[in-house]
């Protein structure tokens, strides 16, 4: 396949995993507004069996004004690449247990050559995240929660057991973003930027992603808010996004995903005591009023 001539394309490749509503879209907004050359961001891959510029219609470039050649998605397809600071490449509600042995190669045939390849793990906790997934209506919802509640639960602890290390799916170049502290801790979020060779100016912090914005908005991708839509933008740090849990504390629907002791634990081990949470998995006395 014919790539640009000079050997590496980019500078950067994120390969960036998360499932719905974990902030994957907030956090790699954040990444792109941060970069400090031309970016380009592939959202929502389809395969991980493909070249991700044929397995995605959804590209979004940036920053690309001082650059010989503007980005092109059909020279990309077509394997005649330009040069990019940062190459983003978005899975979302990937089952990490099924990435093929030859998932390097694919994507280095799809991208051409990368000087720094990284993968992205962004997890947040279950208990924000189903209730996330549980308002979640829009028609991108891969896996409602009232639907496949099996489904949804499974994939997060799939995340949640590569994320502590008890599985290797994405090593050795491994990087575990943790949403509910990237969210809260400025200095947390800084030690990221360096991991990710960013110039840290936190730049994209209070932006929430999504479709409905302004064309003069970069972040155009992901659908908002489950909750607020994009009401928020330019005030993301106003959102409570760590007591989204909080809306279906008395739902039995929502209540019995946590009768598996397993995703309380990995919970446990990821983020620690989540204040009010146990609410959720132990009796109250409106279930026993409602009987």
């Amino acid at each position: 396949m014919p790539v640009s001539a000079g050997g590496i394309i980019n500078d950067h490749e994120l390969r960036v995993f998360g499932l719905q509503r974990s902030g994957i879209h907030a956090v790699i907004n954040w990444i792109i507004q941060q970069s400090s050359g031309p970016t380009v961001f592939l959202n929502d891959i389809k395969s991980v069996t493909g070249n991700p510029f044929l397995e995605t219609d959804d590209a979004h470039s940036f920053a690309w004004e001082a650059s010989p050649r503007r980005f092109d998605l059909t020279l990309e397809r077509s394997g005649h690449h330009a040069s990019k600071k940062y190459l983003l490449l978005g899975y979302e509600d990937t089952d990490l247990r099924y990435l093929p042995i030859d998932f390097d190669r694919t994507i280095h045939q799809g991208v051409g050559e990368s000087r720094k390849i990284l993968n992205l793990l962004i997890i947040r906790d279950p208990y924000n995240l189903f209730a996330s997934r549980m308002g979640f209506l829009n028609t991108a919802n891969r896996y409602p929660m009232r639907q496949f509640p099996e489904r949804a639960v499974e994939l997060w602890k799939v995340h949640a057991r590569e994320a502590l290390g008890a599985t290797s799916a994405l090593e050795p170049r491994r990087v575990v973003i943790l949403y509910n502290r990237w969210f809260s801790d400025q200095a947390y979020r800084q030690e990221l930027a360096a991991e990710l060779g960013l110039e840290f100016t936190d730049r994209g912090i209070d932006s929430v992603p999504g479709v409905d914005l302004p064309k003069v908005e970069f972040a155009r991708f992901g659908c908002g808010s489950s909750f607020d839509n994009q009401r928020f933008h330019g005030q993301a740090q106003a959102m409570d996004v760590n007591a989204r849990w909080k809306r279906y504390r008395h739902d039995r629907f929502y209540r019995s995903l946590f009768d598996d002791g397993e995703i309380r634990e990995l919970s446990k081990q990821l983020f620690g005591n989540i204040e009010g949470v146990e609410s959720v998995w132990r009796p109250v006395a409106s279930d026993f009023s409602a009987q």
